[in-house]
């Protein structure tokens, strides 16, 4: 895991995605910026080794999500690298659960960079995915069930007979090696074949697209930098906007948490819960709010004043919430848990503490645990 990374680009479906392949890179030493979908800037920002662009495309049409991804190539143009990307890292998050179309965007990207393959690596064994013989199963209520054909899948948009296979991390290499195959789906059935698949990769940026869940990029990236630390948060809002039943489960938690400070309430519009907000303040806690049917919504209401933090529960819900605050983009700083991230989101006037997740994964604790981390801090108190 020596071997610096290029200049590396990332393209995500959605923010939570976006901030967790930040962070990413954040834990291996690089440098993340990450930009919201619909900002107007162009070119590298100088500051950053790895820029990832949300093209906020999971819930389109298939032919206007791969339109998103050929305007995001645009957007940062021949800057990256020495007037042309030649030499960068190419990376294209996927949704674990096949969700989004993942098909249309892989095309489009491929159709940017067509001397180099297309290795795609599903499988996300951590969080309860695998792939075997180019199917993934999922693992629900302990048994484990067959969900889709990814080489069904991906013939959509992607010539079969192109379609490599890849049973093992062994096999990856010499595939590579050989050029046959402009594509290559990658079988992985432990964590320890997806770690190994990422080994290989590594060897292979800036000559390949690498495409995936995180699981395969935790293995490309390693972890060489210093753990991350977070400030004590006392209070703050949480929003659950996500429907998924792992979010729901983690909000039912949270109500019935003994010993727990927070203030809960559920509704759509904020403004029914000023006062409740404010009382949360003056009794330093977290105020966590849930809208059963908030796909992409936020609460109608800019916070006045604002948190001292914002959780965020669900992708399209966190990219709403921001674009209330004129936030642009994002720099993650650590990871509180897998996949829950820890970042300071760029508002006009300062820098505002934002915890997000995508709404489909973590346990019905998830969200208990992650306040009581808030609230402890992982440095100093200043007020001690």
């Amino acid at each position: 895991m020596d071997t610096e990374l290029p200049r590396t680009l990332v393209l995500a479906d959605d923010l939570t995605g976006a901030l967790e392949m930040g962070v990413l890179a954040r834990r291996s030493g690089y440098r993340a910026i990450v930009r919201m979908a619909g900002v107007a800037r162009s070119g590298w920002p100088s500051e950053a080794q790895t820029v990832v662009l949300d093209t906020a495309s999971r819930e389109l049409p298939s032919e206007t999500a791969a339109a998103r991804v050929r305007d995001a190539l645009k957007e940062v143009g021949g800057s990256a690298g020495e007037g042309e990307p030649a030499a960068w890292g190419v990376f294209k998050k996927t949704d674990s659960l096949l969700r989004g179309s993942i098909a249309a965007e892989l095309s489009a990207l491929a159709d940017r960079f067509p001397e180099r393959p297309l290795v795609y690596v599903p499988a996300y064994p951590l969080l309860g995915r695998l792939v075997r013989d180019g199917a993934l199963w999922v693992l629900a209520e302990g048994a484990w069930q067959p969900q889709a054909n990814i080489r069904q899948m991906l013939s959509t948009h992607f010539a079969t007979q192109a379609i490599g296979s890849v049973a093992d991390p062994d096999a990856l290499e010499r595939l590579l090696a050989r050029g046959t195959h402009r594509t290559l789906l990658c079988d992985g059935e432990t964590q320890a074949d997806v770690d190994r698949c990422g080994e290989v990769l590594r060897r292979w940026i800036g000559r390949c697209i690498v495409a995936g869940p995180a699981g395969v990029f935790r293995a490309l990236y390693g972890e060489r930098g210093a753990v991350g630390v977070w400030p004590r948060l006392r209070c703050g809002v949480a929003y659950i906007g996500s429907t998924h039943p792992a979010s729901i489960a983690q909000f039912d938690a949270v109500c019935t948490a003994s010993g727990h400070s927070a203030t809960l309430s559920e509704a759509v519009d904020f403004r029914r819960h000023a006062s409740t907000w404010e009382a949360a303040q003056r009794a330093g806690q977290w105020l966590v709010l849930r809208c059963p049917d908030a796909h992409g919504a936020a609460p109608r209401m800019q916070f006045r004043p604002l948190p001292d933090a914002l959780y965020l529960s669900g992708g399209a819900t966190a990219a709403a919430c921001l674009r209330l605050l004129a936030c642009t983009q994002l720099e993650p700083v650590c990871e509180l848990e897998p996949g829950v991230v820890f970042s300071e989101a760029c508002l006009p006037d300062r820098r505002l503490p934002v915890i997000t997740k995508s709404g489909a994964f973590g346990d019905a604790r998830t969200l208990v645990r992650i306040l009581a981390m808030l609230q402890e801090g992982s440095l100093p108190d200043k007020d001690a």
